[in-house]
Order: C-alpha cells, then sequence, then structure tokens
C-alpha cells in the first residue's frame, strides 16, 4: 500500500437538472347545479310555508270563533280527507284487479296454445 492520495477520476462538475415543468391543473367546467338538492329544497320551504299558512289560519279562526271553530274545521277537513282517500283506493285497486284479470287471461291464452301443439 502507498501513501499516495488517489486521484479524482472525474473533474466535471456535477450534471444540472433542469428544474421540473410544473403545469397547472386543467380549468374544470363550473358543476351544474344539480336538480335533486334543489328540489328538496323547494319541498322544504313550501312546506314549511304550507304549516306556518295553516298555524295562521288556526289561530285567527281561534281568535274568531273559538275553540269550537277549530274543531268544526278539524272534523271537516279529517272527513274530507278520509273521503278522497277513500276514492284513491277505490279506484286504485279496481286498476289492480283489471290488470289481475289481463295477466290471467293471457297465461290462460298461451297455455292452450301450448297445450294444442
Amino acid at each position: 500500500m502507498s501513501d499516495e492520495p488517489i486521484a479524482p477520476t472525474d473533474l466535471a462538475p456535477p450534471p444540472v437538472m433542469p428544474p421540473p415543468v410544473v403545469t397547472p391543473p386543467p380549468l374544470l367546467p363550473p358543476k351544474p347545479v344539480t336538480t335533486g338538492w334543489v328540489f328538496t329544497l323547494l319541498k322544504t320551504v313550501l312546506t314549511v310555508l304550507v304549516v306556518a299558512l295553516i298555524t295562521a289560519g288556526m289561530i285567527l279562526l281561534h281568535k274568531m270563533t273559538g275553540w269550537e271553530g277549530i274543531w268544526k274545521v278539524t272534523l271537516i277537513g279529517t272527513c274530507g280527507l278520509f273521503a278522497i282517500l277513500s276514492v284513491l283506493v277505490i279506484v286504485g285497486g279496481a286498476l289492480d284487479v283489471r290488470k289481475l284479470l289481463h295477466r290471467l287471461r293471457e297465461r290462460e291464452s298461451s297455455s292452450e296454445s301450448d297445450s294444442g301443439d
């Protein structure tokens, strides 16, 4: 072994790396307004408005006629809602029975044609 220092073999300066190219993110178009939350907000506002109007009407009715007027309106209103609901159930049930009979006729006619072949 010798005491002489080892001479460097590469005397060139280190390579310079170019700065990284930073590209800005692409501009995204604005998000369209989703109709889901808009309709939910609209339903909520309308519900609050209807409840407020009914409450104001009941307060005015109480001031004008007392409790008797409120109970009359409540009775007539619930009877009216029950009548509307009854009509809707009758009509809907009749349509369902009609659809059921139509499907049974189709099934019967298709099974007769299969058994005859």
